[in-house]
């Protein structure tokens, strides 16, 4: 396959998924609502926390619900059903027709879970973030922060497409993928730090943390929220990309294997 066709093939998947969620206009309302309710709750956990006891890491209440309000962006605009639709395709045989087409099918569900992430993202991003901000009752990080948060959001879009593309694949072999989900998903909860920033981790645990794919996921776009130098950001940047190049490899090799494995007729 010609690189330019699989660009072409990558764009125009993106299109109809930007425009396909763009039209759920019902399931974005209640995407916001279901932040807005997240963000209040536990914004009251983050003021029951001393002050004193995060001072010490150059943060504020106000920091900890900033830097969770991009957290919880990111992960309400990525399209966690996508690994179910692609294990229902998989066990109906509707992937036999998928993968008829003159493109790997992987190109085309890692644009489409792009353009689904980027249409939320589009649509969430004003709102979900003006609810922040007045929960957090101050401490905005500056327009030049959030702009570089929402960049490194839409980076961690390939990232977690190509994980639930990977997710639904490996039903395959062990015939339901939803346990490997819930694994995966607590290791993006934990590693990913969806809650805490990792500087609150014991060394130990964070230095392991980062040594994985999950803080490029979430973490790294939300480190724009929290004080802090340049350098520490442009090293989560390095973070993200280098996961964003491993990650999109292996899936390439995961749909390779994927279609060995249908062509063979060895599914689990």
């Amino acid at each position: 396959m010609r690189p330019g066709h699989g660009i072409a093939v990558l764009a125009e998947s993106a299109r109809l998924g930007l425009k396909h969620t763009l039209g759920e206009r019902l399931l974005l309302l209640g995407s916001f609502l279901l932040y807005g309710a997240v963000m209040l709750t536990y914004s009251a956990v983050f003021r029951a926390v001393g002050t004193s006891s995060i001072a010490g890491f150059g943060l504020s209440q106000a920091n900890l619900i900033w830097y969770m309000g991009v957290t919880e962006l990111v992960l309400f605009c990525t399209p966690t059903f996508q690994f179910r639709e692609f294990q229902h395709e998989i066990h109906s045989g509707d992937i036999d027709l998928l993968l008829v087409r003159p493109c790997p099918l992987w190109i085309v569900k890692l644009g489409d879970g792009t353009g689904r992430f980027w249409a939320r993202l589009l649509v969430l991003s004003v709102p979900c973030l003006t609810l922040t901000g007045i929960v957090a009752g101050g401490g905005f990080p500056g327009i030049g922060r959030m702009a570089g948060a929402l960049l490194c959001a839409g980076l961690a879009s390939p990232l977690l497409t190509a994980s639930l593309f990977m997710l639904g694949a490996s039903c395959l072999w062990v015939r339901h993928a939803d346990p490997i989900y819930w694994i995966w998903h607590k290791c993006l909860f934990l590693l990913g730090g969806l809650l805490w920033p990792l500087a609150l981790y014991p060394a130990a645990v964070r230095h392991f943390a980062w040594a994985t794919p999950f803080p490029a996921m979430i973490a790294a776009p939300a480190q724009w929220g929290l004080p802090g130098g340049e350098w520490w950001l442009a090293a989560a940047l390095l973070h993200q990309l280098f996961w964003v190049a491993a990650i999109l490899l292996v899936m390439a090799k995961a749909g390779n294997a994927m279609l060995r494995t249908i062509q063979g007729g060895d599914a689990a």
